[in-house]
C-alpha cells in the first residue's frame, strides 16, 4: 500500500488520510439522525474535495431504483421526483456493479443523466453495508478529469 494518496496538487500523506478517516469515523458516530449524518458525511468529503454537486442516494430494493436523500448543489426540480433504475446513468452503474464509477467528461458519456450545463466530471460511489448496496454517494464537477487518480486542481489536502 502506498505511503501517500495524491489528493490535488500536493499528496495526502498517511498520517492525513486517518486524520481524515478518524474524523469521519467520528463525526457519523455521534449522530444517529440521518439528515445529520448525511450533513456530516457532506462536509467531511468538501474538506477534501472541491464538488460542485453533491448527492446521496438510496436505494428502494423493491423498485430496484435510487432517490436523492440528500443533496447540495442541484436544483430542486431536478432531484425531488427523480429515479434513477439500477444500472441506469452513471449512478445506477455504480450499483449495478458495486464499483465506483469515474467519468472524467460526462459530455462524451451517452450514459450521463444531465444535471447542470456546467458539470464536466462525475464520480459514483457505492454505498455496501452487511454485503448489501444500500445507495450511492455522487459528486460532480464542472472541470473535466477532476476524479483522476492524481485529483484535478480544486481537490485540496489541508
Amino acid at each position: 500500500m502506498p505511503e501517500t494518496a495524491k489528493i490535488g496538487a500536493r499528496p495526502l500523506e498517511t498520517n492525513e488520510i486517518l486524520r481524515l478517516l478518524l474524523e469521519s469515523s467520528e463525526r457519523i458516530n455521534s449522530t444517529l439522525d440521518l439528515d445529520e449524518l448525511m450533513v456530516r458525511i457532506a462536509e467531511v468529503v468538501k474538506r477534501a474535495v472541491d464538488y460542485e454537486l453533491f448527492a446521496i442516494l438510496l436505494l428502494n430494493e423493491k423498485a430496484q431504483e435510487l432517490r436523492v436523500r440528500f443533496s447540495i448543489g442541484h436544483p430542486d426540480e431536478i432531484v425531488r421526483d427523480l429515479r434513477i433504475k439500477v444500472g441506469e446513468g452513471i449512478v445506477g452503474r455504480a450499483a449495478e456493479t458495486r464499483r465506483s464509477v469515474r467519468v472524467s467528461d460526462v459530455r462524451q458519456e451517452p450514459a450521463y443523466i444531465p444535471s447542470l450545463p456546467s458539470i464536466r466530471s462525475e464520480l459514483a460511489v457505492p454505498l455496501i453495508a452487511k454485503n448489501r448496496v444500500v445507495g450511492v454517494v455522487d459528486l460532480e464537477a464542472p472541470w473535466p478529469d477532476f476524479f483522476t487518480d492524481s485529483g484535478g486542481p480544486h481537490c485540496r489536502g489541508d
